[in-house]
């Protein structure tokens, strides 16, 4: 359990008693930056690159038990990763090299010892490290570790027989739909030791109920066939023969035969419907592009116009070892220029990477992004107006015009950066508002009212905080907002400029969840989007609220329901679980039973 001490020391510990601690008055180490108490007491805040320490214990989950000889490694916002192990009743200590802000804890598999071969399960994986404006930079937290359930054990064996020590071996967990659809759950990877071994935890679950994909590749020209594993893991390691690997060469050209730059490629192989191995690249000035290693299967790869923003798909299998060509002629015929244009900064100077949203029309609308001039091109097939954004998104500067509707074969447009906006970051904590914990498996969304091309549409970033901290990433706007949600609570909405100033210079930024389920939903037609009156809603078989003539409905709970369901006359019933609505996650849309009549 995390112990968030400000002064870094938990007072009366042993560790308290160090000299630095007796030297420094107790209202010196107990100001942070992060608080009022170290403004109100005259000390300057510390600067952005001040490091802190960690020290703590490590006991075993299920005893309570000390762990000894664990190697831990930290990772905060500095490239450097502090490693720490413990002692033999289970304490450890960093050296102050980690950064303020969310760090990331995790056991480093030990193969010298027994029971530390495999990974264990930190808690919790991420934790809050705060500022500190003087004494002694030390935070104090426990970590409770949980020994795997199982383990896999992977052997990779190099053409020869010999062990691939250093090979790269990747996991992918996830369990079949009822139409034999692959879902993915976990990713891993990890690194074979010099014996050739690979080990991955499993923790929780019904392993009956899983499936393991599980590939390697070693350095860079020997790759294994993709091993599936249904059912318990077993005793005995599983054996990765590696092979040589294959590789595909590109080419991207026009009707001409002139080489086409910067063509987006995806290359991606599946296993039920899913993706489990995928490369993006683009092809170079002379239109093509290289693509290793990879192993026998059947891959696909995808082209996409850079002037059209349309795409192109070819399906070849890969033998073991082999090495094929694959051509695409990326024409314009039967095509015309829609708009063209630059977009430049402040100065008039280019600007490359901007990406531009176009649409031709009634077509659907794709993205196009400006070459290394700054210029853009944008063809289609013959309408009345085409639809341009620059800008808009979550990411993007404010652009002049942002959106504009142009007749068809517009160019020369020029576009211009008006503000470029700064880039800003912070650490949060999503807290309990009544015990003040963290609460698990949140996520903040930040939004702002988007440009895009689809009317009422939102910019927004999703930032997930399974431990309830998390670092935000955001351009500054005066329109961003935020939302965080966590089963079981009450979503929290407001402005970030107003959670900001709340939380002063350095942060973090604090959201404070009350318990409880409240949603303003819509009902609407799916087919029309008229709004729907009169749909009845229920939690199991209570009646919970019925929408207005304006298809408006508010529910208020104590808990958060398993599954709403929805029921109007002429429409099929509708199961809505709230824990996986996305965000705004506020309408609700019904299918008319004669659509569904229609579809049987």
């Amino acid at each position: 359990m995390l112990e968030l001490d400000e002064g870094g020391l938990r007072p009366g510990s042993a560790l308290d008693a160090s000299p630095a601690a007796a030297t420094l008055p107790r209202a010196v180490l107990d100001a942070s930056a992060s608080d009022g108490g170290g403004r109100s007491a005259g000390l300057p805040p510390p600067p952005p690159e001040t490091t802190v320490a960690v020290c703590g214990i490590v006991r075993d989950q299920r005893t309570g038990a000390p762990v000894a000889g664990m190697k831990l490694a930290f990772l905060s916002t500095r490239p450097v990763v502090v490693h720490a192990t413990t002692d033999d009743e289970g304490r450890f200590q960093t050296l102050p090299e980690l950064a303020p802000g969310i760090v990331s804890v995790m056991h480093e598999a030990n193969p010298d010892v027994l029971r530390l071969r495999a990974r264990f399960e930190l808690e919790p994986p991420q934790f809050l490290l705060r500022r500190f404006a003087a004494g002694s930079p030390t935070q104090s937290l426990d970590l409770a570790a949980r020994a795997p359930d199982e383990v896999l054990e992977v052997d990779v064996l190099t053409p020869e027989g010999g062990p691939a020590a250093g090979a790269a071996v990747t996991l992918t967990r996830g369990s079949r739909g009822r139409e034999g659809e692959l879902r993915v759950e976990v990713r891993d990877l990890e690194t074979t030791d010099f014996a050739g071994r690979a080990r991955f935890a499993h923790f929780g679950g019904d392993p009956l109920d899983r499936v393991w994909l599980v590939e390697a590749e070693h350095e860079g020209a020997w790759v294994s066939d993709l091993l599936s594993i249904e059912g318990p893991f077993g005793a005995r390691a599983r054996r990765l023969d590696l092979f040589p690997a294959g590789m595909l060469t590109i080419r991207a050209r026009n009707e001409e035969g002139r080489p086409v730059a910067n063509v987006s490629l995806s290359v991606a192989c599946e296993d039920g419907g899913v993706v489990l191995r995928g490369r993006q690249v683009a092809t170079d000035g002379a239109g093509e592009a290289l693509v290793a290693p990879l192993r026998a299967a059947c891959w696909t790869v995808t082209a996409t116009h850079p002037l059209t923003g349309r795409s192109l798909s070819r399906t070849l299998d890969l033998p073991r070892g082999a090495s094929k060509e694959v051509e695409f002629v990326l024409g314009v015929g039967g095509l015309r220029l829609a708009a063209s244009g630059a977009v430049v900064d402040e100065l008039g100077h280019p600007l490359p990477g901007v990406t531009v949203r176009a649409q031709s029309g009634d077509e659907e609308p794709v993205e196009l992004v400006t070459g290394d001039n700054g210029a853009f091109a944008f063809w289609a097939r013959p309408a009345r107006e085409v639809h341009l954004a620059i800008g808009g998104g979550y990411g993007d500067d404010i652009y002049d015009p942002t959106a504009s509707t142009l007749p068809f074969g517009t160019s020369g447009l020029a576009v211009v950066r008006r503000a470029r906006l700064a880039a800003r970051s912070m650490a949060c904590v999503v807290l309990d508002a009544q015990s003040g914990k963290e609460v698990r498996r949140a996520s903040i969304v930040l939004h702002h009212p988007g440009d895009h091309l689809a009317r009422g549409g939102h910019a927004m970033q999703r930032h997930g905080a399974p431990s309830g901290v998390a670092t935000l990433y955001w351009k500054e706007r005066d329109d961003l907002r935020y939302a965080v949600e966590a089963p079981g609570y009450a979503t929290l909405e407001g402005r970030l400029s107003d959670a900001l100033e709340e939380s002063g210079q350095w942060g973090p930024l604090r959201f404070d969840l009350v318990r409880g389920f409240h949603r303003d939903l819509a009902c609407i037609d799916r087919a029309t989007g008229r709004a729907l009156q009169g749909v009845q809603v229920r939690d199991g078989s209570r009646l919970v609220g019925a929408s207005d003539r304006n298809g408006k409905v508010e529910l208020r709970a104590d808990d958060w329901p398993e599954l709403l369901r929805f029921d109007a006359p002429g429409y099929a019933p509708l199961l809505w679980d709230p824990r996986e609505a996305p965000f705004p996650g506020r309408v609700v849309a019904l299918e008319p039973r004669r659509v569904v009549d229609d579809g049987r």
